[in-house]
């Protein structure tokens, strides 16, 4: 399919994506709860540094959940830089957009709100479309 076709293909998908506030609120639980493990594994390793060296030598939780937390640590930032990202590309979209008031830029409550009007647009452009034309997009 060209270019033209897999954009207006997404667009129809978009209604799709889950809503900011789900994302958000998402990442932020994500976030909390491996802060909570963290200070769990803490709490661990603060009570087998008061066991017998014969514990100590056996026990390998702390060795693994240190290696755990640090790779974790990674994709959690990175989740929540993403996300940070996200929402200035989002603003900057709304801005560039607009709602069609001049003077002042809203923010749509909601991801469908804001991408309703490119649905409803790409599915008039479908059906607009000549039908000899969409023969030779699909076949290309």
């Amino acid at each position: 399919k060209d270019a033209l076709a897999k954009e207006m293909e997404f667009m129809l998908r978009s209604n799709e994506v889950p809503e900011w506030k789900e994302l958000n609120a998402g990442a932020g639980a994500i976030d909390g709860q491996f802060k909570t493990n963290t200070k769990n594994v803490e709490t661990v390793r603060k009570a087998t540094e008061r066991a017998s060296e014969d514990i100590k030598k056996a026990d390998r939780f702390q060795v693994v959940m240190e290696e755990f937390l640090k790779e974790t640590k990674k994709k959690v930032n990175t989740m929540l830089f993403e996300r940070k990202q996200a929402l200035t590309a989002f603003k900057e979209a709304v801005s560039f957009f607009g709602t069609g008031l001049e003077d002042k830029v809203e923010i749509p409550k909601s991801s469908q709100e804001f991408l309703k009007p490119f649905r409803t647009f790409t599915a008039d452009l479908i059906k607009a479309w000549p039908v000899d034309e969409k023969k030779e997009n699909d076949a290309a």
